[in-house]
């Protein structure tokens, strides 16, 4: 027979405790995921199913959420994201089913794409009826020593030499076929002429991954600096910040740098501004962001990059950037409206777009748009890279489904009480260099870019000890 205290555990203290240790482990892990997956698949020899843990992890919580949240609380306002999320699932479905695309690439596509927005928008809704849940679980003890952990991972690396290191967790010391030049993965790539060097990953497969992550991480980090009434761990954290913007100077992104000045942006307009004046120059950043991402779209097949400082334009990129983003346009703009109603299914564009996953001539989105591929000379293997998130998503789902997705994305940000010691200024000045990158890029493709989005989303109210004191 079960007791009282043993049902207030299973009911109240066992999910709560889950939901604690889930986050931690995945605020600690995320960073060193790439090396710890090749470690296990290569080094070690397991199945690469083992890679599917945060998968997983992100289920039960989704399961928590749904368990533990009481709906008969919802306002009208709050049933947005649970709208939301049924329509976002629908429209999905119905694109898959539509464009007839095949049950494995549609799974693939649903868990790079459509998963991690599910699990936030149920995220969102638990947070709504349970408020106070998430107060006393210190987020920030566990992103310090993820990033602690990743920089000394970068150091050494650096110090020992990528090409000494690396092979110890089980990357190939042949990582690509540039020749001598090439410094093995993770920690640098060739890239052209005009910068000449490697760029520093930090054991992420992408640079610009290890950059989104930074970026998130970067205001945080100034958060801790300015709450802190010690001085030793104001010069810590100091430390640390200096190490981030070091780190994202190795990386050698375009985005990454306009992407600090954003972040100091966002936590200079909150302090200038009169509170009830931040929400609406936030409101009006976005639509610029979302503005931008149309008129840079659109024109930038006329842009002359030979006009441009190599430091913005490098040369070899960045005409991949535009030739694949220029496509995209090409094809949506080819049966307008009709083509974009539905898309072409979860899989055609992005992340899952690729040949590893898929022959790509066979998806209704390459067959019907081959004539508009070959006349843009964009290669079979790239054909799904819209080198733009957005597009992606209008692509994957249609513009409908796009709309939404970017709404409940920025649903928090709609629903938030800013106030400068409050963990919401920090979390919001890392997410809208992520949104501005992805006029450009699909930052959301590192996994553990969208995890630390969902955990830091969902711990927006967190209210720091050492803040109180204010």
């Amino acid at each position: 027979m079960i007791k009282i205290s043993d049902k207030k555990f299973i009911k109240e203290t066992l999910p709560k405790k889950l939901i604690y240790l889930i986050f931690a482990f995945l605020l600690v892990i995320m960073p060193l995921n790439n090396i710890i997956g090749q470690y296990l698949t290569k080094s070690i020899g397991l199945n690469s199913v083992v890679l599917l843990y945060k998968e997983v992890l992100m289920v039960i919580l989704g399961l928590i959420f749904i368990l533990k949240t009481k709906f008969q609380l919802l306002t009208k306002i709050h049933y947005f994201p649970l709208i939301s999320i049924i329509l976002l699932n629908i429209l999905g479905v119905y694109s898959v089913i539509i464009n007839k695309v095949p049950l494995g690439l549609a799974i693939i596509g649903y868990r790079f794409e459509l998963f991690w927005i599910t699990i936030l928008g149920l995220g969102i809704i638990f947070i709504i009826t349970n408020p106070d849940y998430l107060k006393e679980f210190n987020v920030l003890k566990y992103i310090n020593i993820g990033f602690i952990l990743v920089s000394i991972n970068s150091i050494l690396s650096l110090v020992v030499g990528p090409r000494n290191y690396y092979p110890l967790f089980g990357f190939n010391d042949n990582y690509s076929g540039n020749g001598d030049n090439t410094i093995n993965s993770p920690i640098c790539h060739i890239i052209d002429a005009s910068v000449g060097g490697c760029r520093l990953s930090g054991g992420f497969n992408n640079p610009n991954h290890f950059a989104g992550y930074l970026l998130l991480v970067l205001p945080i980090l100034i958060y801790q600096i300015v709450v802190n009434q010690k001085v030793l761990f104001k010069f810590i954290f100091g430390i640390l910040a200096l190490a981030n913007l070091y780190f994202i100077y190795l990386i050698f992104s375009r985005y990454a740098i306009i992407g600090i000045f954003i972040c100091f942006m966002v936590l200079g307009l909150f302090v200038i501004s009169k509170k009830t004046l931040f929400k609406p120059f936030i409101f009006c950043f976005i639509a610029l962001i979302l503005i931008a991402n149309v008129l840079i779209s659109s024109n930038l097949s006329h842009v002359d990059l030979s006009s441009l400082p190599s430091t913005f334009a490098k040369v070899a990129s960045t005409n991949e950037h535009i030739k694949y983003t220029s496509n995209a346009i090409d094809i949506i703009q080819k049966d307008f409206p009709s083509n974009i109603i539905s898309g072409y299914g979860l899989s055609s564009a992005g992340t899952v777009a690729k040949t590893q996953y898929q022959d790509v001539t066979l998806t209704n989105y390459y067959k019907t748009n081959q004539q508009v591929f070959v006349r843009n000379q964009v290669n079979n293997e790239n054909s799904g890279n819209p080198e733009n998130w957005f597009l992606q998503l209008i692509l994957n789902g249609g513009i409908m489904y796009a709309l939404i997705y970017t709404l409940l994305l920025l649903y928090p940000t709609l629903i938030n009480n800013f106030s400068i010691f409050n963990f919401n200024i920090p979390v919001l000045a890392g997410l809208l260099p992520i949104l501005f990158a992805n006029t450009v890029l699909h930052i959301f493709e590192s996994s553990t870019v969208v995890i630390y989005i969902v955990i830091l989303t969902l711990c927006m109210n967190y209210k720091s000890e050492i803040a109180k004191v204010y």
